[in-house]
């Protein structure tokens, strides 16, 4: 199938590009396996009951549609987006019945939507693929332009023992993945691109790599 290519391509970009290794995807990032899961799911949820029931969310990248229930328990619309269309076609499995808008293959980087159309943004198990600080000021641009109120974000903090221990694990020679950022580092970064902080969250503050972010569009 073909997929969207722009000039500045990364790795996730050309991962999970066949059926085959979406439906693996779909199958190891299944709930049951992580607990930390829950631990998520009830951050996204304290964040995304601000919203009014029948507000519009964005999930970017939607993967296998792992955050689909939890978006749809809540009464919220939902539009899922990702670069790859196998990983779509796993998503619209994981749908089934449940009451969606529809799938969009896209890019983060340049969305198919117009400005102001959608009331949250949620960008998750994402961030931490992203090669540099202009992919990911490109993507919260995107973001602020698209949504008319918030942007949840996952993303990989420096300042933790598991990435401590991954880049001892690096200097090894052991192959690492993921950039990691400071919650000061992503603050900067989305205030340039029209987006403000309004909590940080960590179920395990400095231990656990994965730290949440719920921003505000506008200053």
């Amino acid at each position: 199938m073909n997929t969207p290519k722009t000039p500045d391509n990364y790795p996730a970009k050309e991962a999970w590009q066949t059926l085959d290794r979406a439906a693996a995807y779909r199958v190891a990032r299944a709930p049951a396996q992580y607990t930390r899961y829950h631990r998520e799911d009830a951050i996204i949820i304290r964040w995304l009951k601000e919203l009014p029931r029948g507000a519009m969310v964005l999930d970017c990248p939607c993967g296998t549609g792992r955050l689909l229930p939890v978006f749809t328990e809540l009464g919220l619309q939902y539009v899922g987006a990702d670069f790859s269309r196998p990983m779509i076609q796993q998503a619209q499995k994981a749908a089934g019945e449940a009451a969606v808008l529809g799938f969009v293959n896209a890019d983060a980087e340049q969305l198919p939507f117009g400005n102001d159309v959608v009331d949250s943004i949620v960008l998750w198990r994402f961030f931490h693929h992203l090669p540099d600080v202009r992919t990911r000021e490109a993507i919260l641009r995107e973001a602020a332009r698209v949504t008319r109120r918030q942007v949840l974000i996952s993303f990989y903090h420096t300042l933790s023992f598991t990435a401590a221990r991954r880049s001892v694990e690096k200097f090894f020679g052991r192959k690492g993945y993921g950039q990691a950022v400071t919650h000061w580092q992503l603050k900067a970064e989305a205030a340039r691109c029209g987006l403000r902080v309004i909590e940080f969250q960590s179920y395990r503050k400095y231990i656990s790599i994965n730290w949440f972010v719920h921003l505000q569009k506008g200053g």
